[in-house]
């Protein structure tokens, strides 16, 4: 293999890596602010800030060349540019940061398509290892590293923070010298062009959308089926990479030849649906398998996106059809974002989601109801499959290792008396709108709490970057964690705590599907004198005193009568709400009514005015009470210190 086509490969995967990055920036920057700015009652500006992003990514490819000979100076110009861009990303915060990632976006989009003019194997494999490479630096925490201001670096016992733009310019160098010397060598690159039709277009833009959406998440898809995240990141990394290896192409075109003679692929199809719907809908162990083998589907079926093309047609029909998939990968993506959080005029969206996905898998799976002369999944490999198989085995064991490594100190020295706190976190978003998880994770090891339970935590939704909030906090501080998705699955409540858990029992409260609202009970065990406390969160949602009824009946049958017991959360109303006096009469007792504290306001977090988080005790002595002043959140965490009777 010549070296060439070696350094383009390289070159090829990094720039389809950061245009993976750039997009899921942008469009969860937009996502949130168009949430944020459709709350304030100014979706017009909202709308405007897409319609500009769709108009910039639209456009901008259309002139994509269509001669060979200019073909390796478009690829090179695009690939210097997009690295510049990626640095700029890397040094920027912000809206700046998001107005880097945007130019990054345009000029990747300008290579991509360039390089499937030139060689669409190559872009297949770039397209393929990159997608690989972006599961895989967010293995660690669900948090792409690359985006966060600096990294941790540990040195002889020394810990050194490292701006990670410094790490960035070097890797964008990297990428200018594969480019420099790719176009050295281009005369002797092979010359396989291919282009997108209309259809493949629509199936590209169905592709990005499951991707970032739900298929390429394995966090996500961890949550949907109530599995540690850690072991399902592996799983569907090695399954991405899998047809990347000729021989696992050629097996699968074998098992569907007799078929597709009489249905067309039409098996292929349905299969697909079936894996995507299933998926949705199973519970547990079987969620995760059928969305693991949905996402092998969906990358094979990347290969019957392009076309093959007559080296001497012109390159416009190439940048068109991709512009056809840019508005469909953003509106699925959007509107699968307003079936968990619907804006003015999204209300019928609300709680389908799964229909969203189905369309988007219809899109991916049309083209392989198309004959072909010859099988795409027969193409060659631009690159020997031993060394493929390789980089397979090393990204599957890189991504095992980031996973599943604890760089944290669990803190589980015993103690006179626990320290409960209760957190709704908004989703990560503050009062102004803007995303501040750091700031979050900040105000929970400011509160120096035991235990944490969290409400409105996010597992994978665009307007919080598609992070797995409660994985991400708990790991960086370096704690036990357990999730309770609510009905929609997007958000939930979490515990997080220095003391391992135990028995965790969850519940779906009734009419509370579109905000989060639910209820988990876990153990919570001090290592060091076994003693163990029942810790209960839940968050209600606004709605009727009935529904409010049913909910309460719900969360008493879960949490049982057992002592000493901790029920924490946002409970939807003040001291005069159902919910609370309920509890009064069940053997709880509220420590600021038990130590004098009046008021105890807790939201808005600037200048609150309204008390709804509580942390009452059952069993237990109350010590003090207090509030960490953080405007992280809508509303402020407070911290209650309890006595073991």
């Amino acid at each position: 293999m010549e070296s060439g086509r070696v350094f383009r490969l390289v070159e090829g995967s990094l720039m389809a890596l950061f245009f993976i990055q750039a997009a899921r920036l942008v469009l969860s920057d937009a996502a949130l602010l168009g949430g944020a700015w459709g709350g304030q009652g100014r979706l017009i500006e909202g709308v405007g800030y897409g319609l500009l992003v769709l108009l910039l990514v639209f456009i901008f490819p259309l002139p994509v060349p269509g001669r060979r000979k200019a073909v390796p100076a478009v690829l090179l110009i695009s690939a210097v540019l997009s690295a510049v861009a990626r640095s700029a990303v890397s040094y920027l915060a912000g809206h700046f940061q998001t107005a880097a990632a945007l130019v990054l976006l345009m000029f990747a989009t300008v290579y991509l398509l360039t390089l499937l003019r030139a060689n669409r194997l190559a872009w297949l494999t770039g397209m393929v290892v990159g997608l690989s490479l972006e599961q895989s630096l967010r293995a660690f925490d669900t948090i792409d590293f690359t985006l966060q201001p600096s990294i941790d670096i540990s040195i002889a016992g020394a810990l050194y923070r490292v701006p990670w733009v410094v790490i960035q310019i070097g890797v964008s160098m990297v990428v200018v010298l594969c480019s420099v010397i790719a176009r050295r060598q281009a005369v002797n690159e092979p010359f396989v062009p291919g282009q997108f039709s209309l259809q493949g277009g629509l199936a590209l833009g169905g592709f990005l959308a499951l991707e970032v959406g739900v298929l390429g998440q394995p966090a996500l898809i961890a949550r949907w089926a109530d599995l540690p995240v850690p072991a399902l990141t592996m799983w569907i990394v090695l399954v991405t990479m899998l047809p990347l290896l000729p021989a696992v192409r050629h097996v699968v075109s074998d098992m569907l030849h007799v078929l597709d003679e009489r249905f067309r692929g039409l098996v292929w199809f349905a299969g697909f649906l079936l894996m995507v719907l299933a998926g949705n809908r199973l519970p547990g162990l079987a969620s995760g398998v059928t969305l693991i083998i949905a996402q092998l589907m969906a990358v094979l079926l990347l290969w019957w996106t392009a076309d093959s093309k007559d080296a001497n047609a012109g390159g416009f029909s190439t940048g068109a059809g991709y512009a056809v998939s840019t508005p469909v990968f953003i509106g699925l993506l959007l509107a699968y974002e307003a079936t968990l959080t619907p804006l003015p005029g999204t209300e019928w969206l609300a709680g389908r989601g799964v229909f969203v996905l189905i369309v988007a898998a219809a899109l991916l799976g049309a083209p392989r109801l198309i004959w072909r002369e010859v099988d795409p999944w027969r193409w060659p490999s631009p690159i020997p499959s031993p060394l493929m198989a390789g980089g397979v085995v090393l990204l599957t064991a890189l991504t095992l290792i980031l996973s599943t490594v604890d760089v944290q100190d669990r803190s589980t020295g015993s103690s006179n008396t626990l320290r409960v706190a209760t957190y709704n976190i908004n989703g990560g978003i503050d009062e102004a709108g803007r995303y501040r998880l750091d700031l979050i994770e900040r105000t929970m090891r400011a509160s120096l709490a035991d235990v944490i339970v969290l409400q409105e935590v996010d597992s994978g939704r665009l307007t919080s970057f598609n992070h797995d909030q409660a994985h991400a906090l708990a790991r960086r501080l370096g704690y036990y964690e357990a999730y309770a998705p609510a009905a929609d699955r997007g958000r939930g409540v979490a515990v997080v705590s220095r003391w391992p858990l135990f028995q965790p029992q969850t519940g779906v409260l009734p009419g509370g599907a579109m905000d989060g609202s639910g209820v988990m009970r876990v153990v919570v065990q001090d290592p060091v004198t076994l003693r163990t406390v029942v810790i209960a969160v839940v968050q209600f949602p606004d709605g009727t005193d009935e529904i409010l009824l049913e909910q309460l009946a719900v969360t008493r049958s879960l949490i049982g009568e057992e002592t000493p017991l901790v029920l924490a959360g946002d409970f939807g109303g003040d001291t005069s709400s159902l919910s609370y006096r309920e509890f009064m009469t069940v053997g709880f007792v509220d420590p600021d009514s038990v130590l004098g504290v009046e008021r105890g306001y807790t939201t808005p977090a600037s200048a609150p005015s309204t008390r709804h988080d509580f942390v009452l005790l059952r069993g237990l002595i109350p010590l003090d009470t207090r509030q960490v002043d953080s405007t992280a959140s809508d509303h402020r965490l407070v911290v209650v210190e309890a006595g073991w009777p």
